[in-house]
């Protein structure tokens, strides 16, 4: 990737060569490779692997040369692997590789006060606005303190006094009221309607009219069970499954309308699957290249899951592409000879 060319002529197509490899690399694992052996006239005729069973797959991981290690924890999760897993990278509590195999939503959020606890049979409130004064939340407050009520609260934001009257009555024991903090921005704005969907409730929203002071314990929403872990939230509600499978179907219908939003809403349904696959590995001098290597093999078989893995053929359109681009520019015709 860092080989530099003195002739700017040479340099501008050796750049353009890489970007189209990088590119079809990650639209689909294993295609980089095969984009510069057809570019460079070394096909070496390549067919599309028919994948029809967990031997198939595990024959696709072995091809990539991964280190023992991986390819063990890579084949491992195989026989928990489900259409809607979602397979993350983290570091181990100890010194050994191991997998982690967790069912529930997780999320992405900002506590305002510190926790790492697992909490059971949970109500759910979520706010899309900013809790200006105690007196919006003092009658739910009220309520959780009659019923020793535990409650997760996900906001735009809320004051000090709010968030200190929070603290106070959790320190005395008096309920057990969680706020965390959802940024209204691109990535964030819509994770406070997922996490009403997984609860079963619905989003309070000025905008909609509603007011925090009128909302009704009732209505609140439920998770049987939740982790609370820094600036992660997993859940787990058992309830909610046929809505969370109807919303994900929902964006789903929406990427394919509107690929452009492929980062932001791809996010999202991962964050809907109710499976949770966890790579855990040492943080020692390996760390690094082993990450790469479980970044790479998630791709393939999140792309094998979802029947995206195809590598001939994205190879071959981004080959399509690059020729329909440079093949008649004087810059390619007068070096690529020097390159390829």
């Amino acid at each position: 990737m860092g080989k530099k060319y003195g002739e700017p002529g040479k340099s501008s197509v050796y750049e353009s060569i890489m970007n189209y490899t990088v590119k079809s690399e990650l639209n689909c694992p294993g295609s980089g490779m095969i984009f510069l052996r057809l570019l460079t006239g070394m096909d070496r005729q390549d067919a599309e692997r028919t994948i029809r069973s967990r031997s198939d797959i595990v024959y696709i991981l072995r091809e990539r040369n991964f280190s023992s290690r991986v390819e063990q924890l890579m084949v491992e999760s195989l026989g928990y692997l489900s259409s809607t897993s979602r397979l993350s990278i983290k570091k181990s509590s100890n010194q050994k590789s191991y997998i982690e195999v967790i069912d529930g939503y997780s999320f992405k959020v900002k506590p305002l006060l510190k926790n790492y606890i697992e909490i059971f049979d949970v109500k759910v409130l979520c706010i899309d606005g900013y809790v200006e004064s105690v007196s919006e939340l003092h009658h739910l407050l009220t309520t959780f303190a009659e019923k020793k009520s535990t409650c997760l609260v996900f906001t735009r934001g809320m004051s000090e006094d709010v968030l200190h009257t929070i603290k106070v009555n959790n320190d005395r024991k008096t309920f057990f009221v969680y706020p965390y903090v959802i940024p209204f921005d691109p990535e964030n704005v819509n994770t406070i309607v997922d996490i009403a969907v997984v609860s079963g409730t619905d989003v309070v929203s000025t905008t909609k009219g509603n007011l925090i002071s009128s909302t009704d314990i009732k209505d609140l929403g439920h998770v049987e069970d939740c982790v609370l872990s820094g600036e992660t939230i997993r859940m787990r509600n058992s309830s909610s499954r046929n809505s969370v499978k109807i919303h994900r179907s929902s964006l789903k219908k929406t990427l394919e309308e509107r690929p452009e939003l492929d980062d932001i809403l791809s996010s999202r349904m991962r964050c809907l699957s109710s499976s949770c696959i966890d790579f855990c590995i040492p943080e020692d001098v390996n760390f690094y290249s082993t990450s790469q290597q479980l970044d790479e093999g998630i791709r393939i078989i999140s792309s094998i899951v979802s029947n995206t893995y195809s590598p001939v053929e994205v190879a071959r359109k981004f080959l399509r592409s690059f020729l329909d681009t440079f093949q008649n520019t004087e810059v390619f015709t007068l070096e690529q000879r020097c390159l390829l």
